[in-house]
């Protein structure tokens, strides 16, 4: 190992790691993503047990909880490669990280809600979210949308009612809540 340079203690909480070197963590990161979806994609049987390798590998010598991943899309990438790998808690895991990161977006909370939907079939995170955006949000209808298109999946038609109740509370003159209201007490 004479003359080669080796970055270490990467997955050390007491070390300093400058915004050079976090950058540079994140080109490591993508390097592990890109041999790890292509063991992913390939027709071998152990395709999938080795991107879970690759994932753990990555995961153990860059921690999220010492550098953290810099874009919060890319860390649910990351959750969703385990998650067709066969490792759904660890999408679930990241995601509750995220939700807790106080420097993302609504549009990051929408794209958690939909994952917790699309990838997950967990109706009861997504509304749970979409209830915590509307506290903070109460005047964005997109909420009120995907709370009441998730409660009429489910045919809860009776709190899709109520939040299209709250919704006209709030935003009277919203002519979509009050069409999608008319049609659902037709369906109730």
């Amino acid at each position: 190992n004479e003359g080669l340079y080796r970055y270490t203690n990467l997955n050390n909480d007491e070390v300093y790691f400058s915004s050079n070197i976090q950058r540079l963590i994140q080109n490591y990161r993508s390097g592990f993503l890109q041999l790890a979806l292509d063991d992913l994609y390939s027709s071998d049987n152990d395709g999938k047990s080795r991107t879970v390798d690759l994932l753990s590998k990555m995961d153990e010598y860059f921690p999220t909880s010492v550098i953290p991943v810099s874009d919060p899309e890319l860390d649910i990438q990351i959750g969703r490669i385990y998650n067709q790998a066969g490792v759904p808690e660890n999408l679930r895991e990241r995601l509750q990280s995220l939700r807790n990161r106080q420097d993302i977006g609504i549009d990051t909370y929408f794209y958690i809600g939909q994952v917790y939907l699309n990838e997950l079939n967990d109706t009861t995170a997504a509304i749970e979210l979409y209830n915590e955006m509307k506290i903070e949000y109460p005047y964005l209808s997109d909420i009120r949308l995907a709370l009441v298109q998730i409660y009429s999946q489910n045919e809860d038609f009776v709190n899709a009612i109520k939040e299209l109740e709250e919704w006209l509370e709030v935003s009277p003159n919203n002519q979509q809540a009050k069409d999608l209201l008319k049609y659902l007490e037709t369906q109730a």
